[in-house]
């Protein structure tokens, strides 16, 4: 009975962690070049280490009521969200696996979020400052970072090249990760990568749209359509603690009185 409780308590657990990773979603569904998060859950059984595994012990029932549930991770959906136009120059949509590379005072970041703005000493940068890393071309000197110069007609290809009327200034830095569960969030919709060592590769397989922004890939009818079953699933296992502590308090009373 007892084993009860924990199994309603780890699902109370896992249905509010469900809830509020949700609930991000959710709150950033209009968030340009947002990804989602998605939760992964682990069962766990406990074993006794005293007496042998008998076919009580073996039976649907009892691996169901001993079992926990544990959050295994959080992982990042990192598919494609829709794109959608805005006609600002400097609004850029990335159509594949690349990410943009920005400096930061915690080091180098990664995004996806291509509403940017040029600063006063004239660099392309994120809506928080921080500037784009410019591609360095081969047998070629660059600069580190994009600058634009003022009053001129800014346009950007589908590789990432920029041009200022007409004439090349400068690409972005654009890379990919052979498993992009190596990145983490680390806010301002940027990622870090988990392990420093993690290789960083030129990307390959993207287009560059000028004028447009990419939206949040949250669903939105099923993310609420989710939270409602999260919620349900979180009143049933309340229900199932207050019908257990109940059985256990008549229990109580019942030996008592013998």
């Amino acid at each position: 009975m007892v084993n009860g409780l924990y199994t309603s308590a780890s699902g109370m657990l896992l249905q509010e962690r469900k809830l509020d990773t949700a609930s991000n979603n959710l709150a950033n569904v209009n968030t340009v070049g947002f990804k989602k998060d998605t939760i992964s859950v682990d069962n766990f059984r406990a074993q006794s280490t005293t007496r042998e595994e008998d076919a009580w012990r073996k039976t649907l029932f009892n691996e169901t009521i001993n079992n926990t549930h544990n959050i295994a991770k959080v992982q990042v959906d990192f598919s494609q969200g829709s794109m959608f136009q805005t006609g600002n120059t400097l609004d850029v949509a990335i159509n594949g696996d690349a990410f943009m590379v920005v400096d930061t005072p915690f080091g180098e970041r990664y995004t996806r979020s291509g509403n940017l703005q040029i600063d006063a000493e004239g660099r392309l940068t994120t809506k928080e400052g921080y500037p784009i890393r410019a591609a360095q071309q081969e047998g070629e000197e660059g600069g580190l970072y994009i600058n634009i110069p003022l009053n001129e007609h800014v346009t950007i290809n589908a590789q990432g090249q920029i041009f200022a009327d007409e004439a090349p200034i400068g690409a972005f830095e654009l890379v990919r990760f052979e498993d992009e569960r190596d990145l983490r969030k680390v806010g301002y919709n940027q990622y870090a990568k988990f392990d420093p060592e993690a290789e960083v590769l030129p990307a390959q397989q993207f287009e560059m749209h000028q004028g447009y922004l990419e939206g949040s890939n949250v669903n939105l009818v099923r993310e609420m359509t989710d939270m409602i079953e999260l919620n349900r699933a979180f009143g049933a296992y309340q229900k199932m603690i207050t019908s257990i502590d109940q059985s256990v308090a008549t229990l109580v009373q019942v030996t008592k009185s013998i």
